[in-house]
């Protein structure tokens, strides 16, 4: 099961307003957006804003 969460407290303010993906059968999270000081690549964020 797929279930989308956004973040709204977070330790590093770039991950603040982030959406998220937990796939439950597999055991990952996949970002889909974030703030442009994050580091996308090594989160697997698809998408950044500024």
């Amino acid at each position: 099961m797929i279930t989308g969460i956004q973040i709204t407290k977070a330790a590093n303010d770039d991950l603040l307003n982030s959406f998220w993906l937990l796939d439950s059968e597999k055991g990952e999270a996949r970002c889909i957006v974030a703030k442009a000081g994050f580091d996308r690549r090594r989160s697997g964020c698809s998408k950044q804003t500024g």
